[in-house]
């Protein structure tokens, strides 16, 4: 039986907020509790100064957890959200804090991998604008408003940053002990780069389905990937939580 506390804390992509979750997050076994996070800097916490930094994104999500990692919880996170999940792993871990049950990666590229923003001007609107059009998960009105990208170019431009940035730094000799799920679209995959993840997870397993980097956002899915979370976070309900 699952705990009624039991809480899946989920982790948006670059540029994202919280509520790129709220139509996945009311398809789930109601016994699973949802709670969505949010960057400072975004949408409820606009006023808030940015971090370009995956481990300063990491650390601020510790300190706003911390008070309730007494229950058992899962991470997810999508794409660059997945790298903030991994940090703050560590940063549990490190804390002698309850771990994770286990953590769930979407559309999160082995961190090693070379990305298109490498070479990118960041401080272009045009190619700001570009960024956001390989995207793929937004309004082309949003993407022309000039009003609007004046709005949003630093929020890209700093998550931007801080992904490309992290796969620089990203320390390749620590271990994830707890089970790991990720979930690749066929478009988006690659096995022989994405299993690479097993130099980091002791315990991986690897799906993919049908759709592009956003397949979350796929109605053709149908209940595919919502049976997946659900499967792997209460089967792992009954496994111990794994340590150091």
């Amino acid at each position: 039986m699952v705990d009624e506390n039991m809480k899946i804390y989920a982790f948006p992509y670059a540029f994202g907020g919280a509520n790129i979750y709220n139509q996945f997050k009311g398809s789930l076994d109601p016994r699973i509790k949802f709670k969505s996070m949010n960057y400072p800097g975004h949408e409820d916490r606009f006023a808030e100064d940015l971090l370009d930094s995956i481990t300063l994104l990491a650390e601020d999500a510790y300190t706003q957890m911390k008070p309730e990692l007494k229950e058992d919880y899962y991470l997810l996170g999508y794409s660059m959200g997945g790298y903030v999940c991994v940090e703050l792993y560590h940063i549990i871990m490190k804390n002698g804090m309850k771990p994770p049950k286990g953590i769930i990666l979407l559309s999160v590229d082995e961190p090693m991998a070379k990305t298109s923003l490498d070479d990118k001007d960041l401080d272009n609107m045009e190619v700001i604008r570009e960024i956001l059009s390989e995207n793929g998960n937004t309004n082309e009105e949003v993407i022309h408003d000039n009003e609007l990208m004046e709005l949003l170019a630093p929020i890209i431009k700093n998550d931007a940053i801080a992904d490309r940035n992290y796969r620089k730094e990203f320390d390749e000799n620590r271990i994830i002990l707890c089970p790991v799920l990720l979930i690749k679209g066929e478009e988006d995959s690659n096995a022989d780069e994405d299993l690479k993840w097993k130099k980091y997870i002791k315990d991986l397993r690897y799906e993919v389905v049908k759709g592009g980097h956003f397949f979350l956002f796929n109605p053709n899915l149908g209940d595919e990937v919502k049976n997946m979370v659900e499967n792997f976070t209460l089967a792992s309900y009954d496994r111990p939580n794994a340590g150091h």
